[in-house]
């Protein structure tokens, strides 16, 4: 477990600090207000890393940088101090201090640069969520799929609508019955939301609907020559789950990046594969971990075809995105 030291004679300050930092999951063992109190709480707490004010006034913070340093060489060092600094924050960098954030900044801010520095906090396994947490996923699905639904019905030429996607918990074979390979065309993306959080998206169509569907993107899409699910159209199928796939990622990525004011990473999607017994083997299939699983239905009005995003987060990135929802609501003043 991750451990931070907060050194700062500013209350707002710490209590800022100290608040992302929790609703992220990383563990605040102390605050200093002065850097001589900083000194002596490094050598008890033995902390992963401090949070350092450069300009405190009863110690000078760089002093007190330097004397943790000679303690620890390899002492983490995050300086966090007012963006005019500019030649403190140099002087940090040159007597070892790890990395600057400038005053004021957002809580997400913080977050990527501490997880830069320790990697992402220790989190329990495992753990379901709560009504309300579950809640908030739905919310997250809701807005993906209906971004997903939108793109596709742009790319038919034909009105495409969703259900209300729904969470539940499942291990690995209950994923695969789920997935249902036998009867199904499934393309399997490995995703990245908000940049950095991995989970696995599933487009799934029985094979009936999967034709139809082809024959739709065929009016608007050259490449379909043939109109049955040949190689050219497996690669149009393909296509289409990563089109839908970035959609999906990328609102969410929107609903909880830019309305925290923190620029929307960009959104990662490895190619398909037909190999899917490789990725499900790739979970931890010998223990019964549970995964969240959020699913939700697409389909044509007249029903001529239909599909499922299943959407894959195991405990760790469950975690991760709960604790972006609440810096998101705490940044907003919620």
């Amino acid at each position: 477990m991750k451990k931070i030291l907060i050194v700062d004679d500013s209350r707002l300050t710490r209590t800022i600090i100290r608040n992302s930092l929790s609703a992220a999951g990383y563990v605040v063992v102390g605050e200093a207000r002065n850097g001589r109190e900083a000194v002596d709480m490094y050598r008890e707490l033995k902390p992963d890393l401090v949070t350092m004010d450069l300009t405190m006034p009863d110690s000078y913070g760089m002093e007190s940088t330097k004397d943790i340093l000679n303690q620890n060489p390899d002492a983490k060092i995050l300086v966090v101090t007012a963006l005019n600094q500019k030649l403190l924050q140099q002087d940090a960098k040159r007597i070892g201090a790890r990395a600057m954030i400038a005053k004021p900044f957002q809580p997400i801010e913080l977050i990527k640069v501490v997880t830069d520095l320790l990697g992402p906090p220790a989190l329990e396994e495992p753990i379901k969520l709560t009504p309300d947490q579950i809640e908030d996923m739905i919310e997250l699905g809701n807005i993906g799929v209906g971004n997903a639904a939108s793109t596709l019905s742009d790319l038919i030429q034909r009105r495409c609508n969703i259900d209300i996607p729904n969470v539940t918990y499942l291990d690995v074979q209950g994923i695969k019955t789920v997935l249902d390979t036998e009867n199904s065309y499934v393309v399997a993306l490995h995703i990245k939301i908000m940049g950095d959080v991995p989970a696995l998206m599933f487009v799934v169509m029985r094979r009936a609907y999967a034709d139809t569907l082809v024959k739709y993107l065929a009016v608007t899409t050259p490449e379909a020559c043939d109109k049955d699910l040949s190689m050219a159209a497996m690669l149009i199928l393909k296509q289409l789950g990563e089109i839908l796939t970035r959609a999906f990622s990328e609102s969410i990525s929107h609903f909880l990046s830019t309305r925290a004011r923190y620029a929307m990473p960009e959104i990662y999607v490895d190619a398909w594969s037909s190999a899917l017994d490789d990725i499900l083997g790739r979970m931890d299939a010998s223990s019964h971990k549970e995964y969240l699983v959020l699913r939700s239905s697409f389909f044509d009005p007249e029903k001529t075809f239909k599909g499922h995003f299943i959407y894959i987060l195991d405990n760790k990135s469950q975690q991760i995105v709960l604790s972006r929802i609440r810096l998101l609501l705490m940044n907003e003043g919620l």
